[in-house]
Parts: structure tokens; sequence; C-alpha cells
């Protein structure tokens, strides 16, 4: 009797220390997205990150936390030091093409560091040539370019 006590009661504390799987902690997470609790959504995904860093859902759970420091939070060097991770972190992955975008996109949109843009911006084009975003990535370089022009003008009339 005692052994079948102390079978349930391990199995009692293994079962609630358990972190589970990482899709049920992605639906979690997808859920705190909706609600806008951002917290729990990010500590969720640094859960997925610890628990699971090999798992294909722990890229996804990095980009995860790269979007919700750019668009809810709006802090964008935040936004793009996650974004760097998951590309350094998961280069394989489909987030990993996005979150080089993201980063050049960012650089461009928010911050306004047109020249560091436009060099994240080649380096995209190099390593994801065949991305579906390269008419973006394209379209964003011919916006910058007058603006390129206008700062290396600037440049040389101080030199």
């Amino acid at each position: 009797m005692k052994q079948i006590i102390l079978n349930v009661c391990i199995i009692f504390i293994f079962g609630c220390n358990s972190t589970g799987n990482p899709e049920k902690i992605w639906e979690q997470i997808e859920d705190y997205r909706v609600k806008k609790d951002l917290q729990n959504a990010i500590t969720k995904c640094k859960l997925i990150l610890s628990e699971f860093p090999n798992d294909k859902i722990a890229s996804m759970a990095l980009f995860q936390i790269g979007d919700i420091y750019l668009n809810d939070v709006q802090d964008y060097d935040f936004a793009i030091q996650y974004f760097s991770e998951v590309v350094e972190k998961y280069p394989e992955s489909k987030e990993s093409e996005k979150a080089a975008f993201m980063i050049g996109y960012i650089y461009a949109n928010n911050l306004d560091s047109y020249s560091d843009a436009a060099e994240y911006y080649k380096i995209f084009l190099n390593k994801y040539p065949a991305s579906e975003l390269i008419h973006s990535v394209k379209y964003e370089l011919q916006v910058l370019e007058p603006l390129l022009i206008e700062i290396d003008s600037l440049n040389s009339n101080l030199e």
C-alpha cells in the first residue's frame, strides 16, 4: 500500500512539474498573444527555448519574442536582438529568413538607419536568393537608394 501511495505521489509531482510538449505550449502562446498577455507569451516562448531548443517550434518561439518587441512593445533594439538570434541559432528555419528581413525593415522603417538597412538587405539577397521576400527586399532597396545617395553626398562634404 505504501508503494502505491509513493508511486501516485511521484506521478503527481512529475506530472505537475512537466512542461508538456512544445505544441501545447505554442497553443498557450498564441492564446496569450490574442489576449495581449505579452509577459506570459514571452515566458512561454522562453520555456520552449529552454526545454525544447532543438524542436522546430523553438525558432518560432524566438521569432515570436522578436515580433512582440517589434509590434506590441515597440522596442526596436530588443526586436533586432531577438531576430538576430533567430538568424544565428536557427539559420535553416523559415523564421530565419523572415527574421533577417525584419532586421533590415526595422532599420529602414523604424530607426531611420538607412545604411544599416541596406547592409542587411544586401546580406539577405545573398543568403536567401530564392526567397518569396526577394521582391520586397528589392523594393526596400529602391526606396533607400536616394536616401543613401544623399547620405553619401553629405558624408563626402564633411571630409
